[in-house]
């Protein structure tokens, strides 16, 4: 039987791209996730309350508009 670049261990090569598309994706959130969380972490409670955002809640406001 002659190998078949389509299909790699079962897979077809679009599942397989599929899966690099998506751990793209999760690297890009996550790279996103953390410069947000520096940048806000940066900021004192005064700028904080500024943007209406406080301290204990910048992860939650992180997820929410991600």
């Amino acid at each position: 039987m002659p190998y078949d670049e389509s299909n790699i261990g079962g897979r077809n090569l679009s599942q397989v791209l599929s899966v690099f598309d998506q751990a793209r994706y999760v690297l890009s959130n996550r790279r996103a996730y953390l410069e947000a969380a520096s940048r806000l972490n940066r900021m004192t409670d005064h700028e904080l309350a500024d943007i209406g955002v406080n301290r204990s809640e910048i992860d939650e406001v992180i997820r929410q508009h991600l």
